[in-house]
C-alpha cells in the first residue's frame, strides 16, 4: 500500500482531474461504491469461486467471512445500475470511478507501484444494447 508525498499526490490528482474531464465529455457518471461488498456479491459474479484466495475477507465477530474488500469494481457498477429505475431509452449507461481495489497478492508478486495489494483503479463501464456495441467501442 501506498504513502502518497505531496509531489507525487499532486500529480496523481491533476492526472485524475485530466481523466474526468475526458469522461465527462464522453457523457461518462462519476460515481463511487462501498470499498466492502458482500460474499454473494462476488458468488453470483463469479469473482468467488475464481479470486476468494487473492481477497481480503471479514465479517462479523466469530463467524464466516460475510464480506470481502473489493478487488475490482466492476460487480459493484452492475449492483448500482440494477437499483435504479431504468429503461432500455437509458442506454447506454456509462459510470466510470476511481475504485480503491484491494487485492491480497502474495508477498514474492509485489513489485513497487506495478504489483500492490491496495491501489487506485481508472475504471469505466458502459451498459449497452448489443446493436450498440461497436460505437461504444
Amino acid at each position: 500500500m501506498i504513502f502518497w508525498h505531496p509531489n507525487g499526490w499532486r500529480r496523481l490528482n491533476n492526472v485524475k482531474h485530466h481523466i474526468q474531464k475526458r469522461y465527462q465529455a464522453e457523457h461518462f457518471l462519476e460515481i463511487a461504491t462501498p470499498m466492502f461488498l458482500k460474499k454473494s456479491l462476488w458468488e453470483t459474479s463469479g469473482h468467488w469461486d475464481k479470486f476468494h484466495d487473492d481477497m481480503f475477507v471479514g465479517g462479523g465477530h466469530q463467524e464466516e467471512a460475510q464480506c470481502a474488500l473489493k478487488p475490482m469494481s466492476c460487480s459493484a457498477h452492475i449492483l448500482f445500475f440494477k437499483k435504479q429505475v431504468l429503461s432500455y431509452r437509458s442506454l447506454p449507461y456509462r459510470v466510470f470511478e476511481f475504485g480503491h481495489v484491494h487485492r491480497n497478492e502474495s508477498s514474492g508478486a509485489l513489485n513497487g507501484l506495478m504489483r500492490l495489494r491496495q491501489f487506485t483503479q481508472d475504471d469505466a463501464h458502459v451498459l449497452c444494447r448489443w446493436q450498440d456495441c461497436i460505437s461504444e467501442i
